[in-house]
């Protein structure tokens, strides 16, 4: 989603300025890390490192050493921001809410779902927000919920599906992106950040949805006028963004089940993205 999201503020860039191909990598933990952001930062080429995720650690034990880079941090585990390190949430909890209303009203069960990595601040606000969500068409809908307790174990994240589905779930929010389970057990299932209705036409009714077009937008606006103002960089607050603060999240239908969701359903749920756009409804980001 990033490298889809840079190709198209490169093809229509802010301040009329010339953007570079994205050079990336990925995949790399510990001095690995280390090592990348000291190449890209070293290289001549880079005016913005883009930490993906979770990398304060290293962001501290690189940052000052180039000063005159900028670099841009997301995700948990944020440590502390300032100087030259830029630090921004990423909030997709308002799609969270709408698929809370899609699950209460698809679950024949009563009893829903929802799987996570860590209980960290942006994986907490998108369950929080879908049980509200659910809630606020059945007061009484059960609701299941479980950490896999890593960013990346598809084998727990697995077992968990199927214990919830062993207690009732007809309907789970898989934020951890392991849908085997939904498979095997013919339910319905959500996904988080791309459309993995591609993947599993089947079983996926919904994806939220996340793209970096605002936030890559606002990194360059930001690293502009720190150069071009001779004021350097001074990061003195961290930044928001969500569906209805720049629209970086959004809910996507499965393709392949998109026909099984009853337009009453479908109405209420856009009803309820135009009340988060204009302000009249405000999900909280617990």
């Amino acid at each position: 989603t990033m490298v889809e999201s840079y190709s198209r503020v490169q093809e229509n860039p802010p301040l009329g300025l010339t953007m570079p191909d994205l050079k990336y990598t990925e995949g790399l933990y510990g001095d690995e890390r280390d090592a990348a952001m000291r190449d890209f930062a070293g290289s001549g080429d880079c005016d913005i490192i883009w930490p993906q995720g979770g990398h304060n650690q290293t962001i501290d034990n690189v940052k000052g050493d180039f000063p005159d880079i900028m670099f841009v941090e997301i995700g948990s585990g944020m440590v502390e921001f300032g100087d030259n390190n830029y630090y921004f949430w990423h909030r997709c909890h308002e799609p969270g809410y709408l698929n809370g209303i899609l699950a209460a009203n698809m679950s024949e069960s009563g009893v829903i779902g929802t799987i996570g990595g860590f209980p960290a601040g942006d994986v907490n606000d998108i369950m929080n927000a879908y049980a509200a969500g659910a809630k606020s068409v059945n007061p009484d809908i059960q609701i299941k919920y479980a950490f896999v307790n890593s960013w990346w174990d598809p084998v727990k994240a697995g077992e968990e599906a199927n214990a919830q589905i062993a207690a009732g779930a007809d309907v789970i929010y898989q934020l951890s992106e392991n849908f085997d389970a939904c498979v095997e057990n013919d339910i319905y299932c959500m996904g988080p950040y791309i459309d993995y209705s591609e993947y599993y036409p089947d079983n996926v009714m919904s994806s939220h949805i996340a793209t970096w077009d605002a936030t890559i937008v606002w990194a360059i606006e930001t690293w502009y006028e720190a150069v071009s103002s001779g004021d350097g960089f001074n990061a003195t607050e961290e930044m928001t963004f969500s569906m209805s603060q720049g629209g970086v999240c959004d809910l996507k239908y499965g393709s392949g089940l998109e026909g099984e969701i009853p337009q009453e359903v479908k109405d209420e749920i856009a009803a309820g993205k135009q009340e988060i756009m204009d302000g009249t409804l405000v999900v909280p980001s617990n």
